[in-house]
């Protein structure tokens, strides 16, 4: 025993040795590990593993000492290292810390030391704590999901529509102010031929056209169409820039749109009165 001490203790990191018995007796740790989990050798040295670290919830199939249960008999049962990542596991906290749990995730590795005729005798067990950097991860996300919702909130109230048009499948995600544009709110997954019946019969057949110019050539998009909502019907501008893959080939466009119905209206009255005009003038 002292040996398998003597070996942690020149390791960096956290670590325990198990013996492979039916408690996963504990025999040797890291000044680290009992740093970490916050207990005194005398605590865990000759006592079961699960016994000290049972987890707040360790009858659940779904728990860290249940995860950690099941890799420690196949480490066992096959000789073969196993690698877990980011495991959920509790770990109790002192009673003059305030008692209960603490929540911590850890990659862990479980690997064998075997005696000479190949028995498994010992699981070496490694562990990271990953808890800080998944927080991290979790926050970013959020600030992530906030600045989204912020863009998204100003998208619609300037009645600008964002869109992704794989050109190879015709798939279309659109953004809910896109949506909203086009009359398509509720819809699930959209392709072009979607669209296309949500637009004026005139407009249908340049769209196509254009779609496939923009997979062959890789131009960019450019183009003023018309969708039916209703009894009445709105102009949009899209715009959109072409990306292409690693060989190089056009891939799809990601652009935007924007309402342009009373500019539409605008030109076409001036445009009746510059008619109307002339015709008096002859």
């Amino acid at each position: 025993m002292h040996d398998l001490q003597a070996i942690i203790d020149g390791l960096p990191g956290i670590y325990l040795i198990v013996v492979a018995d039916a408690e996963y007796t504990m025999v040797a740790s890291s000044d680290e590990r009992l740093r970490v989990t916050m207990t005194r050798r005398e605590d865990v040295i000759g006592k079961p593993l699960f016994e000290v670290f049972s987890d707040h919830e360790p009858e659940k199939p779904s728990s860290g000492a249940a995860t950690l249960r099941r890799s420690l008999e196949d480490v066992i049962a096959t000789g073969q290292t196993q690698r877990l990542s980011q495991v959920r596991y509790a770990i109790r906290r002192p009673e003059a810390s305030g008692g209960g749990f603490e929540e911590r995730f850890w990659n862990v590795i479980n690997a064998p030391v075997k005696d000479d005729r190949g028995r498994v005798r010992y699981v070496i067990h490694r562990v990271e704590d990953v808890t800080a950097h998944l927080h991290t991860q979790e926050l970013a996300r959020a600030q992530l999901q906030e600045s989204d919702e912020r863009l998204n909130a100003a998208l619609l109230v300037s009645g600008t529509g964002t869109f992704y048009w794989q050109l190879a499948s015709q798939r279309i995600d659109m953004d809910a102010a896109m949506l909203r544009l086009v009359g398509m709110e509720g819809f699930g997954e959209i392709h072009l031929s979607d669209l296309l019946e949500r637009m004026h019969h005139d407009d249908r057949e340049r769209l196509v056209l254009l779609g496939e110019r923009c997979a062959r050539s890789g131009d960019d998009f450019e183009m003023h169409f018309r969708v039916l909502l209703g009894q009445g019907k709105r102009w949009l501008f899209g715009r959109a820039m072409n990306v292409r893959d690693q060989a190089g080939r056009p891939s799809y466009l990601v652009g935007a749109c924007i309402d342009v119905t009373e500019h539409k209206r605008t030109e076409l009255a001036l445009q009746r009165l510059n008619d109307t005009l002339e015709s008096r003038v002859d």
